[in-house]
């Protein structure tokens, strides 16, 4: 039995794999290019609403009210300011929460222990609150509620940085 293939034969045979191969491989990268770019489009969306929301945190809950219990405002005032700030209706709180259960559950273990900072800030304010309200001193919630904040502006600093991590690695090499 002769088993010789046609010269033609081999051309095509070669022509055929070396088409699927660079087909698969043109699938496989523009895939992987597609990809990272949903999942850094989904950073940024990330990133704007983390920083919004971090951004509520600070100017709604901690200014004001740092100022009342330092003495420099009253109560009325610091209610003032807070009305006064633009209503955000961007639910910036449930954005975040939502990308990173979905899309980046790297975060999450930052993003607990930013939720976690947050709390702290609201167990200070509920327990000046209660004291304000019965008419007690409240200059002695200055230092806690201050290291609340400090602790959760490092916290807030620890995710930024890690997400802005994560878009350097999705950025492409040849970068603008």
């Amino acid at each position: 039995m002769n088993l010789a293939v046609s010269p033609f034969a081999n051309i095509a045979l070669s022509v055929l794999t070396s088409s699927l191969v660079s087909g698969g491989l043109f699938y496989w990268l523009t895939a992987r290019k597609e990809r990272s770019q949903f999942l850094r489009t989904k950073l940024e969306e990330l990133f704007m609403a983390y920083q919004g929301y971090c951004k509520l945190i600070t100017t709604k809950l901690y200014m004001p009210f740092m100022q009342v219990m330092a003495g420099k405002i009253d109560d009325d005032q610091a209610v003032d300011l807070v009305i006064s700030t633009p209503e955000d209706k961007s639910r910036h709180h449930e954005t975040c929460e939502m990308l990173i259960l979905l899309y980046f559950e790297e975060f999450l273990p930052q993003w607990k222990k930013l939720m976690e900072c947050r709390g702290k800030l609201v167990s200070v304010h509920s327990r000046y609150d209660k004291a304000r309200e019965k008419g007690e001193d409240t200059k002695r919630f200055i230092q806690s509620f201050d290291d609340a904040m400090t602790d959760f502006l490092k916290q807030q600093a620890v995710m930024r940085d890690a997400m802005i991590a994560k878009a350097r690695k999705l950025m492409p090499p040849n970068r603008i």
